[in-house]
């Protein structure tokens, strides 16, 4: 969770990722909550994140500053900021993919006819294109 250190970067990797892409919801929140604060012309920072949690009434979930610090605080560099994103991108795509396949596990046990089968197949395909093309 860089995020916070690479601010001048933001636009690279607005072009890359997304908050869904973050498998915790805490990172998904707070890769929002930068959005929202440099959309609106904002410093970011510890105390202004903390800021717009509280305001937006979402801190706990976030069990407080003290998660946002220690995020920054285990971040060994913003040098490799690029390979982060790439990894974050990585399990993604995986995650994505493997609930593609149990997708087609759960509904190919319910297709039964030939319609339903071309109607999976063509969903299927159509899943597998935005996941490639994502």
């Amino acid at each position: 969770m860089d995020l916070l250190l690479i601010i001048l970067s933001l636009d690279e990797i607005v072009d890359v990722i997304t908050s869904n892409d973050f498998y915790l919801h805490a990172h998904q929140i707070i890769f929002k909550g930068i959005l929202s604060l440099l959309s609106n012309a904002k410093s970011v920072d510890i105390l202004t994140l903390e800021q717009y949690f509280k305001e937006q009434g979402i801190l706990e979930q976030l069990e407080g500053l003290a998660y946002i610090a220690q995020l920054v605080k285990i971040t060994p560099t913003t040098a490799n900021f690029k390979a982060y994103i790439d990894i974050v991108v990585l399990y993604s795509k995986h995650r994505k993919l493997l609930r593609l396949g149990q997708n087609i596990i759960s509904e190919i046990q319910v297709a039964k006819s030939a319609e339903k089968l071309d109607e999976l197949l063509e969903n299927i395909e159509k899943q597998f294109t935005d996941l490639t093309l994502s």
